[in-house]
């Protein structure tokens, strides 16, 4: 299977963004976004093979930044390019394409993932005419929802290691007791937000930025966006799942309580105001 002139549509952003949300509603104009999806709608095939070159650059979801070494080094870059095009020419590329498009690619197609966010620079190597969405959101409201999500897991994980300590290896979410160790505070949730996002804006060329605050409150409009920046008509009535009460969700859940310090509420505004958003 060849791809050298192929235009994937690669959607990026931070987690807990809505990069999800805007998945699901971008598969309802028609684009195919894989077969072999986890509960976030990302496709497997591919998280694993960004998790690979995130995790061998000494990097992980949480702390993606020590890929830009590899970048400065073109001969291992041009391997991992050459090793994820390998995998898709290879049978295992069918996982991502199901039984119904088996050995076929269909002819508008794509994948999101967060961690695009980092590995864009051997997409577009591989994929010149890659179309890419890129999905921005309040970073407290990510903020909130990476220090829940790290905390269902902790809660979870510990039950697992108190009741089943010889298994946990096995039954661990990979081994391990939270999913980010570093999220467990506004802080430093907000400061990884703000290398996502800082990251995603410097992808201009064949790009659309969505705002999750304008698609929740607006989703017709803004789905009519993505299919003009996509050229995808829409030929149908398309029902949104979006909620609009989502939009700046964090104002009811801050209180005095939220910052551990003056310093600490100091950083986070300007982490937001630097990228245009406030408390």
């Amino acid at each position: 299977m060849q791809f050298k002139d192929e235009s994937p549509i690669i959607i990026l952003g931070m987690h807990r963004s809505g990069t999800s949300l805007l998945t699901r509603e971008i598969s309802k104009l028609g684009v195919f976004l894989g077969k072999d999806h986890d509960r976030n709608s990302e496709s497997r095939f591919f998280i694993d093979l960004n998790e690979k070159v995130i995790n061998e650059s000494g990097g992980s979801w949480d702390n993606p930044t020590p890929i830009r070494w590899l970048y400065e080094h073109k001969d291992t870059l041009n391997l991992y390019e050459n090793y994820f095009k390998s995998r898709m020419q290879s049978p295992m590329f069918n996982k991502y394409l199901g039984v119904s498009n088996f050995n076929s690619l269909p002819k508008v197609w794509g994948w999101k993932d967060p961690r695009n966010t980092f590995t864009v620079p051997i997409w577009k190597s591989i994929f010149p005419k890659a179309k890419f969405i890129i999905v921005e959101r309040h970073g407290l409201d990510v903020a909130f929802s990476l220090i829940q999500r790290r905390n269902e897991y902790y809660l979870e994980n510990r039950k697992k290691l108190e009741t089943r300590k010889h298994l946990y290896s096995i039954l661990g979410k990979r081994g391990t007791f939270v999913d980010s160790v570093r999220c467990h505070s506004i802080e430093n949730a907000v400061e990884l937000w703000h290398e996502y996002s800082t990251k995603a804006r410097e992808y201009k060329d064949n790009a659309i930025t969505i705002r999750f605050e304008d698609y929740v409150i607006n989703p017709i409009d803004t789905l009519h966006a993505i299919s003009e920046f996509l050229q995808i008509p829409i030929t149908k009535d398309i029902k949104s799942d979006a909620i609009p009460n989502k939009a700046y969700s964090y104002k009811s859940k801050i209180n005095d309580d939220t910052f551990k310090s003056t310093s600490e509420k100091e950083r986070v505004s300007s982490l937001l105001c630097s990228l245009d958003y406030d408390i």
